[in-house]
């Protein structure tokens, strides 16, 4: 079964690689501290910086990375928006 966490934004104060897991661990029912290390399956400097970098007056397309972490998969944008969907056990 799947469900959709949703579009969460980012607090200013958040990096993107915390609100990934912020919103993992909101999806799942686990606390974030038991998830297994973001960095197993990617770089959350280069998912911050990528983010941050994705600006309105950035000429090149919108920023957008998918990938799945902790049974869910994961949808960034440059915008801030997180969405998270657990993914079938």
């Amino acid at each position: 079964m799947s469900t959709t966490l949703g579009a969460v934004e980012t607090a200013s104060s958040e990096s993107a690689s915390q609100a990934v897991v912020a919103a993992v661990a909101a999806e799942t029912g686990s606390d974030p501290m038991t998830l297994e290390p973001l960095y197993g399956v990617l770089d959350p400097d280069a998912l911050d910086a990528l983010v941050a970098g994705d600006g309105p007056t950035t000429t090149a397309p919108p920023v957008r990375v998918e990938f799945t972490y902790a049974g869910c998969a994961v949808s960034v944008t440059g915008s801030g928006a997180v969405d998270v969907t657990e993914l079938d056990r």
